[in-house]
């Protein structure tokens, strides 16, 4: 299993950190593995709000549950503005509102031929 931390202090070498700065991470997530070792995550529903200021730009290890073996780390960063990812928040509800809606017209065409119901 793995470990997702991110650290609000700056980490200056997170493979050889010291054990304050282990219990200092907050654990964003716990990744289960196989017998191989690789990473396995059921699916899950992402929430996209946790992307907040708070945990951007934030020193974030992966490391080994058993071991504490840091295996990666990097910064967590979201490239785009603010304003771009709302854009595109709003253009999938917006689609996704327009096919509900065409699915539902066809639904009740196809029901009409089917049933010989004359059109309106």
């Amino acid at each position: 299993d793995f470990d997702i931390t991110y650290h609000n202090d700056e980490i200056k070498d997170c493979f050889k950190m010291t054990e304050d700065e282990r219990k200092n991470g907050k654990k964003l997530i716990t990744l289960d593995s196989d017998t191989a070792g690789m990473a396995v995550q059921p699916w899950t529903e992402i929430e996209f709000d946790i992307l907040n200021d708070s945990v951007l730009n934030k020193t974030v290890t992966v490391a080994e549950t058993s071991t504490g073996e840091v295996i990666l780390c990097g910064k967590l960063k979201v490239k785009g503005s603010r304003e771009e990812w709302e854009r595109a928040k709003n253009g999938i509800q917006m689609s996704s509102k327009f096919c509900l809606t065409a699915i539902l017209c066809i639904l009740v065409s196809v029901f009409k031929q089917i049933h010989d119901l004359p059109f309106i």
